[in-house]
């Protein structure tokens, strides 16, 4: 879906509370039930409509008014599909992510806090990348059109290149649909050289804290008090590679961060329900 395919009817800015609130949205090509876009879609596709100036059709100050019992009820559907998708996508097992025998997800629970600063830190905020899908409530676009573009904005945020990147975290979560949708975008971007793995067969799918806890990952990796080694995190997987998705650089056990260049910055991704796509750069600060 692109922003070209939304038809805004009506929006109203509540103020100075709440930010947008949506009483209507109809996609001109079909997908007449607008809750299979997720909050974060919706709020991505809007941000994007007032940067370009598309229509915001009246404002109102005050009060919640229908359209705040409409997202309501939108929410509360998109919870139960994507609880039932969960649940249909659980492993048997362990999980066993970019492997041609994974078959879904084990549960994790994790918590990161991050402070944003000015000051000048060992590992810096570099670059970050944001695009929405909108393909489907709980399947990737099979393309990965949508994640690669991800990637590559945070690079160019992060004036970057894709070999200056010394290691990606994988969102990888050993799901069929995610992996192979997953690969096919890295591939794209770096090609088959750059070292990467999903630490979801450490920790498990922490669900809303996994962008935050793989934030942190890198952040541990490049943190010379940390990780004074420069040790990668290890892709735990039985090591039978799915010949279906595009060769990856997958990190044994053992291996060590080893920069291209004299920049060393470090990437996670981030793939969520809805087609929300998120990719961050990290870089370790010039000694």
């Amino acid at each position: 879906m692109t922003l070209a395919e939304l038809s805004v009817l009506s929006l109203v800015i509540e103020q100075p509370r709440y930010g947008y609130e949506i009483e209507q949205i109809v996609e001109q090509r079909g997908m007449r039930d607008w809750t299979e876009l997720s909050f974060s879609s919706i709020y991505y596709l809007l941000r994007q409509l007032e940067t370009k100036k598309y229509v915001l059709s009246r404002l109102r100050a005050g009060g919640t008014g229908g359209g705040a019992r409409r997202v309501y009820r939108a929410t509360a559907a998109g919870r139960r599909a994507w609880r039932a998708a969960a649940l249909e996508a659980l492993s048997h097992g362990l999980c066993n992510p970019f492997s041609r025998n994974r078959d879904g997800i084990n549960i994790g629970e994790a918590a990161a806090v991050f402070l944003l600063a000015p000051q000048p830190a060992t590992v810096r905020l570099a670059g970050t990348g944001e695009t929405s899908d909108a393909h489907h409530v709980s399947a990737p676009d099979p393309t990965g059109k949508g994640a690669a573009s991800a990637m590559a904005v945070a690079l160019r945020g992060a004036g970057l290149n894709p070999a200056d990147i010394a290691y990606l975290n994988l969102h990888g979560t050993a799901t069929p649909l995610n992996d192979a949708m997953e690969g096919r975008a890295v591939h794209a971007i770096f090609g088959g050289a750059t070292p990467c793995s999903s630490t979801k067969a450490l920790t498990g799918h922490t669900l809303g804290a996994a962008g935050a806890c793989e934030a942190a990952f890198l952040w541990l990796t490049l943190n010379t008090r940390y990780n004074p080694e420069n040790r990668l995190p290890p892709h735990i997987f039985d090591g039978e590679a799915d010949p279906d998705i595009p060769p990856l650089n997958l990190v044994a056990p053992g291996t060590k961060l080893t920069p291209s260049g004299r920049r060393v910055a470090a990437m996670s991704t981030s793939f969520a329900f809805g087609g929300s796509n998120i990719a961050i750069a990290l870089e370790r600060a010039a000694s």
